[in-house]
């Protein structure tokens, strides 16, 4: 898996958000302590994430954004240049609705809302997202050229390197395991790396929560090629309380910023 590893310092960072939710009272000693080794033995964010099931969940926000810059509500930095409000395109064909900019300090740890017995919105599943992918990676289907994960599952189009040409569609739902159909002929379309597309999966899936902060989780990501061929990803966030679209931001492969448009 290329899900982004956590360093021991990053690490270091989760076990002390633990041990604040046990001295807050938030767990038990055998909670702490099955929690706390759960921790330890997890290398990336995704696993370590899993520790805080049931609790205000960590989140890790990489490197800041041009140089710790921030903007309003209403403003983007593409290319270095401030974007206002109304409907902008910018080059590749996407488009800046109203957005405002975000610039996490590098390693900064902040919380996103537990999911608690009264939301009707729950995110995307982790757990779907590493099996499709394990399984894709098994069966030699590095090129992918769709995918799409929400609540219940994840699904797509993808290729091996040795037959292009050979399409193959991948489905994967909570209670089933990932299906992959027969080849079927057809023209080569733009596709990403497996491994790029992990990294800009968990990527966007983190930041965009960043971006809505406390107010929403994500309920769907989309693999989005600019009209240039190039990968982005578009992720969708909801209330979880109301099932509400709160709003949808798109991230390029770096996991800069592309796009935001946000729900009044």
């Amino acid at each position: 898996m290329s899900e982004l590893r956590a360093h021991f310092p990053e690490r270091d960072a989760y076990l002390d958000r633990l041990a604040q939710h046990y001295a807050d009272g938030l767990l038990d000693d055998a909670g702490f302590e099955a929690r706390r080794d759960l921790l330890l033995q997890a290398t990336t964010h995704g696993e370590m994430l899993r520790a805080f099931d049931g609790l205000p969940r960590p989140r890790y926000a990489g490197k800041s954004n041009e140089g710790g810059r921030s903007l309003g509500r209403r403003g983007l930095i593409v290319g270095g240049a401030v974007v206002a409000a109304a409907v902008v395109t910018v080059a590749g064909g996407v488009s800046i609705f109203g957005a405002r900019s975000y610039a996490p300090t590098a390693g900064e740890f902040y919380e996103v809302a537990s999911m608690g017995p009264d939301s009707v919105a729950m995110p995307v599943d982790y757990g779907v997202l590493e099996e499709t992918f394990a399984t894709l990676d098994e069966r030699g289907l590095s090129l992918v050229s769709q995918f799409e994960a929400h609540t219940t599952g994840a699904s797509g189009v993808a290729m091996s390197p040795r037959a292009p040409g050979e399409l193959r569609t991948f489905d994967k739902r909570l209670d089933r395991p990932v299906t992959v159909s027969e080849a079927t002929p057809g023209e080569v379309p733009p596709s990403v790396e497996l491994g790029q597309l992990q990294e800009m999966v968990f990527r966007a899936l983190d930041e965009s929560i960043w971006i809505f902060q406390e107010e929403g989780v994500a309920d769907t990501i989309e693999l989005v090629f600019t009209e240039r061929g190039n990968p982005t990803m578009k992720v969708t966030v909801v209330s979880p309380f109301d099932g509400r679209v709160l709003g949808t931001a798109q991230h390029d492969l770096d996991g800069n910023l592309m796009a935001l448009e946000e729900n009044q």
